[in-house]
């Protein structure tokens, strides 16, 4: 419906050569975009085509008429003056091609009042004409007159683009003006001149009519009629001036039609067709029919029944929003049914609320009583006021039109400048009032926007808008832009935590589309479509049992992604993206799949308002699309929290038996500072999991949740720290978390399904340590699998303990020693310390329960019970370094099923005294049904007295898998195991042993490196540091335990004077010897080839003492030999 004149014109007297129409056709690709029923200074009233032989189309930044046959083309623009112009320029740029030759006049090109898309001729309403016509060459063309007054000149012959400027002197004087060849030219009055470029082609012709009543200026028009010739037509750069600068335009102060905001008029036959086609959107409509039946009914005969249950400002929350709630669900059914007892309810709420609005202070009112955060009204409540507003608008404008009054008891007119005033009030309190440096701008955006957008002086709603989309120095709502970029320029993510970044990017997106309905010359979507496309990574930051990672304060539950697809689905449809269109689809055909279905339903919903949408943008996704949904990448990253995640899908049973991880940390919006946390999945839950986040300000939130003691990391000396204790800012929190190598990269394909990792380093300046965590996962079978968590920390200034903690799900915790289980005594005190901060970091003081160990080497196996479900899950750490094991309990975790977010959280800690670094924690974590591990055994591998590295050995359906898994601190160390013939140089390798009954399968992984082999078979990595292949030895290879090489290497005789023989065993082919005097010196090394389980070795020149013989196999052996 075209929006009637309800208030002011405002007079605008122009100066010397004032322009009144420009256009470059530079802003939009849709000739749509230029044409408007209230047009602004560069839209055309209509541009259009009668038959089916014109194709328009904006083409090089150009208005394009391709046409083919007959028919009839016109393009015009009237402008309502108060004072019509009577000395004019109207220029354009003109070009043709593969045109038929010798047309004349294709196109005419009218100067003159009130043009219609009626064909004019000689008898039409214009104060002059020129003619276009084609010669005998492509691209050549010449200007004639049309109107034959004292002849008919034409001019020369004129080829390629060309800028055509017509003078019109519809004065009673001669006339100077400055020609576009740069010279003063006078011209008589009721003439005009033509000129093609510099030249001029027609002079002094005289206007058509030249004799009171002169015809009137207040507008132009191109047309083109079915005689005329076909070809392809540009017209470009299109302006209008008055030379004179003497007219006045009567510029109507109101240009919107309405609705407009989230639909227009011509969106509603396809809402209805989708509600007369597809139950999901019949059943919306029915239910916004059902919720509103009651008050449908009643309302006429008791108007104050509604409108006294609405609060006064400031009043309840929830019955403020679901009063409008009520009135905007009439304003949804007027628009669809056109029934005006809807409009009637909805118009009579409006009327009240802005009554109250606008009489408010916009910078101290508070809309509603009782815990008023300002973040709730923009987003909640003046979002609904604005859009009852925009659909019920037509309605109000009619004149015989009226709204109950509460105060009054009578019908009295809506007053339109009341409304006005209540929708500056709601955009200025979010202007003023706002809040920047977060996605607070963001989340008050809605309100201020619709209410802008509710502005019906076009001066005014500009100014405001400009503000919305630059923001107002000094101002609390930084504006539009400052949001475009405040995305992560690497991943174009909200820069927050998981929840609070991805609600922010869904709204942010949902305005983009309302921006670009409303301005479509901004480009907004089409320039930013990378923001779009980046929120698909939240689907991959679901674990495989649906709960999301959960890094800095989140919501593991908040996994609600259809609204967010449902968006995309529509601006795809709307913009004609077919790709990001199908992509949506199968997205949202995934998800409703999982739930069962689509079934949609309206509620009062709180905060972000997206259930109406699910009608009014709602596209219907057919049967054929396909369900599977958004591809699960193996790595991922959100580069701005430092995160990086993995996983390995399994296709039986994956929610049971997928694997996936986290590893992450950093400075942002809702950071915790944790420094490079983990969380696991398996067994069907986050069984090894981070906190979350507790009631915001209490003491569990402030000095646990958003702490180190909280997360899986490592403490050191037993006081890491954030860097700001202040809890209201998430500035300097955890210095950055560089990603340093991963295989496969962030949405590659992996090079082996068995195998990937990643390496994450912190220069932790706030707490002086450096720490490097690498990740692995290993699977095992389709049903088995572990994690491999390497963990490197020292301090810069005094090592004097490190500590590991890990948070896991279960109902018990067990862990044992050589099989036998490791002995704890109650050591109540040991976590009740802090730094002595407001916040007592490192916040383990919630910690209860605690047992510890004494100092032990041992292999250590753990075992976390998930009694609920009965399933495991089996920790395991190699012999070898000294370390005491803590049981413990912490805070439940948040939002875990299965009532563990209600059980204590059972905490696995191992205390290691000394640096960290050259013998850094390893664990290796296999989730499981079975309360049997499949791992036997995990030995170091150590080189140069550093642990690089560990071998695993499983059990596997009768089947031994053993892993040598190498982990260097950089990309080009390298490693050797003589004993198998291995040798690997690089960050991260494995190679895998499957012995067979006569061959040994192989597998060969460089994640990030450049060379592996074993025995006679070599890798050499790609350019980007990776490789993997599968080998078949011809023989047997056993390994032996470490635990048993002590006991087969023997070394005879011992004592004797220098001539040694050491027993090796057979599976050995070669090994590394060095001998080392009492003081550690070093006397010889050698490599010896093991002949038959033995090696010989000469000492007989070395003086007579005490020596240490070092056997370097998979871990190292140290016999004690005396020489006599």
């Amino acid at each position: 419906m075209k929006k009637t004149i309800l208030v002011w014109f405002v007079l605008l007297v122009y100066s010397a050569e004032a322009q009144i129409f420009k256009q470059d056709f530079s802003t939009s690709n849709f000739v749509a975009d230029y044409i408007g029923s209230s047009p602004n200074s560069g839209q055309f009233n209509d541009i259009a085509t009668n038959g089916t032989n014109f194709l328009t189309s904006i083409t090089n930044q150009a208005l394009r008429f391709d046409r083919s046959g007959n028919g009839t083309l016109y393009a015009f623009r009237n402008i309502l003056f108060e004072k019509n112009p009577r000395f004019v320029q109207f220029k354009l740029d003109f070009e043709a091609s593969k045109h038929e030759l010798n047309k004349n006049n294709i196109f005419a090109v009218f100067v003159g009042a009130n043009f219609t898309s009626t064909s004019i001729g000689s008898s039409g309403n214009y104060a002059s004409r020129f003619g276009i016509s084609t010669v005998d060459k492509e691209g050549d063309f010449r200007i004639s007159t049309i109107d034959n007054i004292g002849g008919a000149p034409r001019t020369s012959v004129f080829s390629g683009k060309q800028t055509l400027t017509f003078i019109v002197n519809n004065t009673q004087e001669q006339q100077t003006y400055t020609a576009p060849n740069g010279t003063s030219e006078t011209i008589a009055t009721g003439k005009m001149d033509v000129w093609i470029g510099d030249t001029r082609g027609i002079n002094d012709f005289s206007l058509k009519n030249t004799t009171s009543p002169k015809g009137d200026i207040n507008g132009f028009k191109i047309q083109a009629t079915s005689s005329t010739g076909t070809g392809v037509f540009d017209f470009d750069n299109i302006e209008m001036t008055d030379l004179l600068g003497d007219s006045v335009v009567a510029e109507r102060t109101q240009s919107l039609e309405h609705p407009h905001i989230w639909v227009t008029n011509k969106d509603r036959s396809a809402i209805l067709a989708n509600i007369a086609q597809h139950n999901w959107a019949s059943s919306l409509f029915n239910q916004l029919k059902n919720r509103n039946a009651t008050i449908y009914t009643n309302h006429a005969l008791n108007p104050k029944a509604v409108l006294s249950l609405i609060p006064t400002i400031p009043g309840d929350r929830t019955t403020h929003r679901t009063r409008l709630n009520v009135g905007a669900e009439c304003a949804f059914l007027y628009y669809l049914t056109q029934d005006k007892r809807y409009a009637q309810i909805a118009s009579d709420i409006l009327h009240h609320y802005v009554k109250m609005l606008s009489i408010q202070n916009p910078e101290t009112f508070q809309f509603y009583s009782v815990n008023f955060n300002h973040l709730i009204p923009p987003r909640e409540l003046f979002t609904r006021v604005a859009i009852i507003y925009d659909f019920v608008q037509p309605f109000l404008a009619k004149k015989t039109t009226t709204v109950f009054d509460l105060q009054a008891e009578e019908q009295v007119n809506f007053n339109f400048d009341t409304s006005q005033k209540a929708f500056e009030v709601m955009a200025n309190n979010v202007i003023k009032v706002g809040a920047n440096n977060s996605n607070h701008p963001v989340l008050e955006l809605p309100g201020a926007l619709y209410s802008v957008m509710c502005m019906e002086d076009d001066a005014v709603r500009k100014t405001f808008f400009d503000k919305l989309l630059d923001g107002v120095e000094n101002s609390n709502q930084p504006g539009i832009n400052w949001m475009l970029n405040r995305f992560s320029a690497e991943d174009r993510l909200w820069p927050e935590s998981a929840g609070y970044g991805k609600f922010t990017h869904a709204l942010f997106i949902q305005m983009m589309d309302v921006v670009d309905r409303y301005q479509p010359e901004l480009n907004i979507v089409e320039n930013n479509k990378d923001i779009i496309e980046s929120i698909f990574i939240y689907e991959n930051f679901l674990y495989p049992n649906g709960a999301t990672i959960a890094y800095g304060d989140i919501g593991r539950t908040f996994t609600d992604h259809a609204h967010i697809f449902r968006s995309i689905l529509k601006i795809a449809d709307r913009k004609g993206y077919t790709a990001l269109k199908n992509r949506a689809a199968t997205t949202l055909q995934k998800i409703y799949f999982e739930q069962g279905g689509y079934n949609p339903t309206i509620t009062n919903q709180r905060l972000e308002w997206n259930d109406p949408l699910q009608l009014f943008w709602g596209v219907h996704i057919g049967d054929e699309i396909s369900n599977a949904g958004e591809h699960n990448y193996t790595t991922v990253k959100a580069t701005h929290a430092g995160v990086v995640m993995q996983r390995n899908y399994s296709d039986i049973d994956n929610e049971q038996n997928g694997l996936m991880y986290y590893t992450g940390g950093g400075t942002y919006v809702h950071a915790h500072a944790g420094g490079i946390d983990m969380e696991l999945y398996g067994a069907g839950y986050v069984i090894g999991p981070d906190y979350g986040a507790a009631a915001f300000e209490s003491d569990l939130h402030e000095q646990y949740a958003v702490s180190h003691a909280a997360h899986n990391t490592i403490i050191v000396n037993g006081s890491s720290r954030r860097g700001v204790p202040n809890s209201g800012t998430w500035n300097n929190i955890t210095d950055t978390i560089a990603l340093q190598a991963v295989e496969p990269k962030p949405y590659e394909n992996p090079i082996s399904q068995n195998f990937s990792f990643s390496t994450q380093f912190l220069d932790d300046n706030i707490n002086n340590v450096d720490q490097q965590r690498t990740n692995g996962i290993l699977r095992t079978s389709k049903t088995s699998g572990y994690y491999i968590d390497v963990f490197r920390s020292k301090s810069n200034t005094e090592n004097n303990f490190h500590d590991y903690l890990f948070h896991g799900l279960g109902d018990a915790v067990q862990i044992k020693s050589q099989d036998e289980t490791l002995l704890l005594k109650n050591t109540p005190e040991r976590y009740q310390n802090d730094i002595g901060d407001e916040r007592k970091q490192p916040g383990w003081r919630w910690y209860s329960n605690a047992k510890t160990s004494e100092l032990t080497n041992s292999e250590i196996s753990v075992r976390f019970d998930v009694q609920v479900t009965n399933d495991f899950l089996h920790v395991h750490i190699p012999a070898g370094e000294e370390k005491e094991y803590t049981t413990a309990l912490a805070p439940p975790t948040k939002e875990v099923k299965n009532g563990y977010s209600a059980k204590n959280t059972q905490l696995f800690v191992m205390r290691k005294y000394g640096e960290a670094w050259n013998k850094p924690f390893i664990a290796i974590y296999e989730p499981s049904a079975n309360s049997e591990s499949t791992i036997k055994s995990t030995e170091h591998i150590v080189e140069h007295d550093k642990i690089v590295g560990v071998k695993v050995t499983s059990e596997v359906n009768r089947q031994t898998i053993i892993d040598y898994v190498f982990s260097n601190e950089s990309d080009k160390e390298t490693i050797q195991i003589p004993s198998l013939g291995i040798r690997f140089v690089g960050r991260f390798g494995v190679v895998r042993v499957q012995p067979k009954l006569t061959t040994t399968e192989v597998s060969m992984y460089i994640g990030k490196g450049q060379q592996l082999s074993i025995m006679d078979q070599n890798l050499t990595a790609d350019a980007t540091g990776k490789a993997y292949k599968e080998v078949v030895l011809n023989k047997v290879l056993s390994i032996l335990k470490n635990k048993n090489q002590q006991e087969a290497i023997l070394v005879s005789p011992n004592p004797n004077s220098g001539e040694l023989i050491i027993n090796i065993p057979k599976s050995i082919e070669n090994v590394d010897v060095e001998v080392l005097d009492v003081n550690s010196k070093l006397i010889l090394s050698v490599t010896k080839n093991v002949i038959d389980g033995k090696i010989q070795l000469s000492m007989v020149d070395t003086a007579k003492g005490v020596y240490f013989i070092k056997l370097n196999l998979i871990k190292p052996v140290f016999v004690k030999y005396i020489k006599n």
